[in-house]
């Protein structure tokens, strides 16, 4: 409970820190905010070529090369979507994606990419279903971890899928204590609603 309390801290500084960086961009004193605040609408992103419906009150990150969105700050609630070259390296398993791959070699290739990862531990898999994203054959993982500092267990709903030359990974993570339920709603019509460009 006093790791929870201290990761719930811990975001409550972040969420802070992103509300005051975000009055300081509507003032004109920062020339570009890092992080923008979503309204309820269509969301295009060219850059990445998908479109979806994104929840209100969510926050965009900006600074980096990947689509990150979150309600309550990244250690507790979090919605990625990445796009990348399908032979590129992964993060942490030396294995790789392979167009010819079916949506369970995909599957495979990131779960140990996961389980892989120095900062998971106790990683659990609770599910492995084969979907359609936007007209591709996707996997689906559910998926439980804990962060090895600190303890904070993590739930994870996670898809991914091959179209053209890209590997696409969109992928929603929350503390599994109230906030995963929380957020749950929001991801379910994310995807629901998630088309490629």
């Amino acid at each position: 409970m006093n790791n929870i309390c201290r990761h719930i801290k811990k975001s409550e500084m972040i969420r802070r820190t992103l509300v005051a960086v975000f009055a300081l961009g509507l003032t004109g004193c920062a020339v570009f905010a890092p992080w923008t605040q979503l309204k309820a609408q269509e969301y295009r992103d060219t850059a990445r070529g998908f479109k979806t419906s994104v929840p209100i009150g969510w926050m965009r990150f900006n600074m980096v090369n990947f689509f990150l969105m979150t309600k309550d700050g990244t250690v507790l609630d979090k919605i990625i979507v990445e796009r990348r070259k399908i032979d590129t390296k992964l993060e942490f398993t030396k294995k790789k994606f392979a167009k010819d791959m079916t949506a369970q070699e995909l599957a495979e290739v990131e779960i140990d990419n996961i389980k892989t990862n120095p900062e998971t531990g106790k990683f659990e898999l609770l599910s492995n279903k084969p979907v359609t994203i936007a007209g591709q054959s996707a996997f689906h993982l559910e998926y439980t971890f804990t962060f090895t500092e600190g303890g904070l267990k993590i739930k994870g709903d996670h898809y991914g899928f091959v179209y053209k030359d890209w590997i696409y990974r969109v992928n929603f993570e929350a503390a599994a204590q109230h906030y995963f339920e929380k957020c749950l709603g929001d991801f379910k019509r994310f995807m629901e609603s998630f088309e490629l460009l």
